[in-house]
């Protein structure tokens, strides 16, 4: 049987202790907690876990795939599996706090994916699912299901 536990990584301080002990008494994994605004980033996190232990499984549990897109996490990953030569691991679910859970379209604003072209004054989307253009005034729409200029 393999043992491993999970935390919330509130300090940089807490991942090396929490990594120095997995090893001295020999947990098989350590689960860093993905919750945006609650705790430190889980990638910094985890590196720093990665770089304290030397035989812990080092696993982001879970990230989501609305607040984070699926490319940036699997870069993310892989570099955090070289930095712990091969031990890393990635959970994936529906997220809580990095997602909001109670809007009905919270995972149509997340994967409209919106970059702000300054120049130009626009928003130029890139979309997932259709190539359509938005305007500045849609995408505001979009993101706070609001009329541009009502509050």
């Amino acid at each position: 049987m393999q043992v491993g536990f999970f935390f919330w990584p509130y300090t940089p301080e807490l991942c090396e202790r929490l990594a120095q002990r997995a090893d001295r008494y020999g947990y098989a994994m350590i689960g860093i907690a993905d919750t945006p605004g609650n705790a430190m980033d889980p990638w910094v996190s985890a590196a720093i876990v990665a770089r304290s232990c030397r035989r812990a499984r080092v696993a982001i549990c879970v990230t989501n795939l609305l607040s984070r897109h699926p490319a940036v996490s699997a870069a993310a990953i892989a570099s955090l599996d070289d930095l712990a030569n091969g031990r890393a691991v990635l959970g994936i679910g529906a997220g809580n706090s990095g997602t909001i859970s109670s809007a009905p379209c919270a995972a149509g604003r997340f994967l409209t994916g919106l970059r702000t072209s300054p120049a130009a004054g626009e928003i130029a989307p890139e979309p997932i699912g259709h190539g359509l253009p938005l305007s500045k005034c849609e995408a505001y729409n979009r993101v706070y299901e609001q009329p541009c200029g009502s509050s």
